[in-house]
C-alpha cells in the first residue's frame, strides 16, 4: 500500500502484483502457470465507486456485510447526531475512499480464506510485463511432467511432442495419397 502512495523513485508506472496459486494445484506445471492469480497493490476506483457491487462481483460477502453494517451505523448515527444529508453524504463517501484503498487486502483475505497460497510477488510497469518477469523465474523451478509410458521399439512415447509431430506427418501423407492427382 505505502508502494501505490509513494512511488519508488522517478518511475511513475510501478505496479506491485502478488501471485496466489489455488489450493490444490495440478502436477503440470502450465496448466498450474494459466491458473495463478495475479492480484495488483494499490487504490481501485471501482471499489471505490461502486463498492457493494465490486464487493459482490468478487464473491466478497463477509466483507459486504461488514461494510452494510458500517454504512448503515454511521449513517444513523450521523443522523441521529443532527448532521446534515451532505455530511452523511460525505461520511459514506470516506467509506467508500477507504474501501478503494483496501481493496487488495480484502482480495487477498479471501484468496487466503479459500486456500490460496502466495507463490511471490512481482514489480513492473504492467501486468503484461509482472507476469513475464514472474513466470522466467517461477517456471524454472517448477518440475516437467514426464510421458506417461515409456518409448518402444524407438517409436515416441504417446503424449510427448515427436509422438504428436509423428502423427501429424502420417496424417498428412495419408491426405496426400487421397487427394493426389491421378495418374493413368
Amino acid at each position: 500500500m505505502i508502494i501505490s502512495l509513494w512511488r519508488m523513485g522517478g518511475d511513475r508506472h510501478l505496479s506491485v502484483y502478488t501471485v496466489h496459486e489455488e489450493p490444490n494445484p495440478v502436477a503440470d506445471r502450465l496448466d498450474r502457470a494459466e491458473r495463478l492469480a495475479f492480484l495488483r497493490d494499490g487504490f481501485s476506483l471501482p471499489a471505490a465507486l461502486w463498492t457493494p457491487f465490486w464487493m459482490a462481483s468478487r464473491q466478497l460477502w463477509i466483507p459486504l456485510a461488514v461494510y452494510a453494517v458500517v454504512v448503515a451505523t454511521v449513517g444513523l448515527a450521523l443522523h441521529l447526531g443532527g448532521a446534515s444529508p451532505t455530511q452523511i453524504g460525505v461520511a459514506i463517501a470516506a467509506v467508500h475512499l477507504i474501501v478503494g484503498y483496501e481493496s487488495y487486502q480484502l482480495e487477498r483475505w479471501s484468496y487466503e480464506q479459500r486456500g490460496f497460497t502466495l507463490a511471490g510477488t512481482v514489480a513492473g510497469k504492467n501486468k503484461i510485463e509482472c507476469e513475464r518477469r514472474f513466470f522466467e523465474t517461477w517456471l524454472h523451478r517448477q518440475p516437467v511432467i514426464s510421458a506417461p509410458t515409456k518409448a518402444v521399439n524407438g517409436q515416441p512415447a504417446n503424449g510427448t511432442l515427436a509422438a504428436s509431430a509423428g502423427k501429424m506427418a502420417n496424417a498428412a501423407s495419408r491426405r496426400w495419397r487421397l487427394f493426389r492427382p491421378r495418374t493413368a
